[in-house]
């Protein structure tokens, strides 16, 4: 439902995350650059630090993650944003190759992956952008951001397979607050 989904407020990006797990306790990290989807000339960089609690055992360095934002009409409205999630991780090293043949075979993801690519060299294609929106659109109303109220809403995916990772865990992150630079 593309007429639903406000893009001068809807922020989509890519970053990378590093951090683990020892036992209970933790650290993640997540950085990267997001560009609002009604004028892609707006950028704005950050950085995501958050604790985690749970049960396991690993570690993940270089983790591609997709960041969508929601409900937001200025990067400064980011900083608001609480980012606690849970999360259960299985990650087994280089053996992720045919998760990615799947993900090869999803044509909305792999051109809203192709037109951040671009967006990271400079210049993007209007069919690119049409991608990108389109995958922050699914997201939208999938998620049903629209009934979570007017609050900026941060989304962050990681993406299997882009990273060097082996962990088994099952816990919350907590704590996380996005800065802007």
């Amino acid at each position: 439902m593309m007429e639903r989904i406000n893009f001068s407020t809807t922020w989509i990006g890519i970053g990378n995350k590093s951090g683990g797990i020892l036992f209970v306790v933790g650290m993640e990290g997540t950085s990267g650059r997001i560009w609002n989807l009604g004028n892609p000339q707006m950028l704005t960089d950050f950085s995501i630090t958050n604790a985690r609690f749970g049960l396991g055992l690993g570690g993940t360095a270089a983790q591609m993650v997709l960041v969508v934002a929601f409900n937001c009409a200025h990067g400064g409205d980011l900083m608001k944003v609480d980012v606690n999630d849970w999360s259960v991780n299985v990650s087994l090293g280089s053996k992720w190759s045919a998760v990615v043949s799947g993900f090869k075979q999803m044509p909305t993801l792999m051109k809203a992956a192709r037109a951040l690519n671009t967006c990271l060299k400079g210049a993007v294609s209007a069919e690119q952008l049409d991608g990108v929106r389109n995958l922050a659109s699914y997201l939208y109303s999938n998620l049903d951001i629209a009934s979570a109220g007017s609050s900026p809403k941060l989304i962050c995916l990681d993406i299997p397979a882009v990273g060097y990772s082996v962990e088994l865990s099952a816990g919350i992150s907590t704590g996380g607050k996005m800065e802007l630079f």
